[in-house]
């Protein structure tokens, strides 16, 4: 796994985690907090990783959400 967005190092961490029988609540919430917290600045919310650029928005990944906030936009 080349790509940190496909959450490379964070999913060996969570996968670590699970072999120790911690239990993980809220996987998706624990991939993105993982994941922000290896990047240069670490950010607890979504919003403000949007704001420094920690996201690739022309990632295929986020096609659906971008048609989504676009639909919402229009109405």
């Amino acid at each position: 796994m080349n790509s940190p967005w496909r959450f490379g190092s964070a999913g060996y961490y969570l996968e670590c985690l699970a072999t120790q029988q911690l239990s993980i609540i809220n996987l998706e919430k624990a991939k993105v907090q993982a994941f922000l917290a290896s990047r240069p600045k670490f950010v607890a919310h979504v919003g403000e990783a949007a704001n420094k650029g920690y996201w690739p928005w022309e990632n295929t990944a986020f096609s659906a959400l971008k048609k989504f906030l676009e639909e919402l936009v229009r109405r």
